[in-house]
């Protein structure tokens, strides 16, 4: 038996020497294709800058006109305007500075959630099951939201092509006694020009940042072999800390057990009474919720709040099932009582053998 330990300990170990391992570099990329790749993000930043700069002189004409407006509707209107052009001027610095620090911007953007929305306070031990899923799955949900991204682009861009065309189809026809129509359709064509061009300057940015996303795609076995190392790092660690930490506070409970039952005279004066067996019930009831106790115990330490709630909706759903078999597990403790239909000195007939009870317990010992 210890020499079987032995070789299984071997084997954990190794295997997690292996899960541990640095993962080969790969080849460095060519000199060509990394100038390419920073003529690239150059290129990007410098798009980002002049759209910032170019909404930013837009919304400084747009308060400036609202001041100088006559009617409230004007006024509402250009407020509109200026707080839709604020958002884009708010994402256009967001898109630069994670563009330009390679990082995603969106964990020091975010706000934290000030009101709870579940009510039930099980729904709270969800919660951090959640946050690690969405933490997880955050690089696919961002490569599906850039593409939406681009496909929104895409579409508007279409829509404002086909708008200067017809623009650029009605303007020829103005006559010369319709130069205030023609004035006004001419405003509108550079509107839509500029409107063109940003919505081209976004898509190119939301490519840019789908192509990064996409340069650091990892194989299957790649992104396995990383949870796998990531896990054993962190939680694997935790759950094997916490795992020991149960069965070595159990076994240790049970071995002192019986010790105590060995050596105790009063477990030694032959018929037991009622307080020592009550005892011995209280005993090893307490001995699972030690164990259970030392379990959590390593885990809220750690600051593990995933596995915490894990064990903790384990433990809760252990005690719901164990509900429903109340009834027979107070007849076994009625019979660990001496106090059932059958009590220990008696005699009882067993497949057509009569016996006598020596000792009631978790295991009854029956003598012919």
């Amino acid at each position: 038996m210890k020499k079987t330990f032995l070789i299984l300990t071997g084997i954990i170990l190794i295997t997690m020497g292996f899960l541990l391992m640095n993962p080969a570099s790969g080849d460095a990329s060519s000199q060509n294709s990394a100038d390419t790749a920073d003529e690239s993000l150059i290129n990007t930043l410098n798009t980002l800058l002049q759209n910032s700069v170019e909404i930013s002189n837009q919304i400084e004409e747009k308060k400036h006109a609202r001041k100088i407006a006559f009617s409230e509707q004007e006024k509402a209107y250009l407020s509109s305007e200026i707080s839709q052009l604020s958002a884009k001027l708010e994402k256009l610095e967001t898109d630069f500075e994670s563009v330009a620090l390679g990082i995603d911007m969106n964990a020091f953007h975010a706000k934290p959630q000030k009101k709870f929305v579940w009510k039930d306070e099980v729904h709270k031990l969800i919660d951090p099951l959640i946050t690690t899923l969405k933490r997880i799955t955050a690089r696919p949900r961002q490569i599906e939201m850039l593409r939406n991204e681009i496909g929104r682009y895409e579409e508007q861009l279409e829509i404002a092509r086909a708008a200067l065309e017809n623009l650029a189809t009605l303007l020829p026809k103005m006559g010369s006694s319709e130069r205030r129509l023609e004035k006004r359709l001419l405003a509108v064509t550079d509107a839509w020009w500029e409107k063109e061009r940003q919505i081209s300057d976004q898509l190119a940015v939301s490519r840019f940042q789908l192509d990064e996303l996409s340069k650091e795609r990892q194989s299957i076995w790649e992104s396995s072999q990383n949870i796998i190392r990531s896990f054993f790092r962190s939680r694997g660690r935790n759950l094997i800390l916490s795992v020991l930490a149960f069965g070595l506070v159990f076994a240790g409970l049970r071995y002192s057990y019986r010790l105590l039952y060995k050596f105790s005279q009063i477990h030694k004066a032959g018929e037991r009474n009622i307080y020592v067996r009550v005892m011995d019930v209280l005993y090893h009831l307490l001995t699972i919720v030690g164990a259970a106790g030392a379990m959590l115990s390593v885990l809220y330490v750690s600051g593990d709040w995933m596995l915490l709630s894990c064990a903790i909706i384990f433990l809760l759903g252990m005690s719901w099932t164990a509900k429903e078999g109340l009834p027979l597990y107070w007849r076994q403790v009625q019979l660990m009582l001496n106090l059932g239909t059958v009590r220990e000195n008696e005699r009882i007939v067993y497949l057509g053998i009569p016996w006598k009870v020596a000792s009631l317990s978790f295991f009854t010992t029956l003598e012919n």
